[in-house]
């Protein structure tokens, strides 16, 4: 999430987020069967990338993805010959409900004033799945014409 405000002389911005998670990666060959179950489930949408051989394939086209389940269902069973990779992120449902498990949260906020051609620049940033308020603060002057 981003707000943003603006002032003549004056602007703001601060921008707060959470990690989805960390990318999976699964190498096999194929097996003669249309159907590969990854480790995960509740896998993101729009995650997911599919190789064979070294070529990416399309979704929808060369195969399609249960979500929920985690499986990729390909229209052509990859043969024994084939290696497959398969790079993906999951999420696990009981974050959302509990943050204290969640991946690393975000904060930033920067802060810019200009007054006869000086501006002033606040920055502050923290990462850290418990912290609320951020680790570090960063002040600088520097003289520059207004925009």
């Amino acid at each position: 999430v981003k707000a943003t405000t603006q002032a003549p002389n004056w602007n703001a911005q601060v921008a707060t987020g959470r990690q989805r998670s960390d990318p999976q990666e699964l190498q096999t060959f194929g097996s003669g069967q249309k159907v590969i179950k990854l480790q995960n489930r509740s896998i993101l949408e729009g995650s997911v990338t599919v190789f064979i051989n070294n070529s990416k394939v399309q979704n929808g086209k060369e195969y399609t993805i249960n979500y929920s389940e985690g499986e990729i269902t390909f229209t052509t069973p990859p043969q024994q010959t084939d290696y497959v990779k398969i790079i993906y992120e999951y999420t696990n449902p009981i974050e959302d409900f509990i943050p204290a498990l969640s991946r690393k949260n975000f904060i930033g906020a920067q802060f810019n004033w200009q007054e006869t051609g000086n501006s002033l620049t606040k920055y502050q940033q923290n990462q850290g799945a418990e912290t609320l308020w951020p680790l570090q603060a960063q002040t600088s002057t520097t003289n520059t014409s207004p925009p």
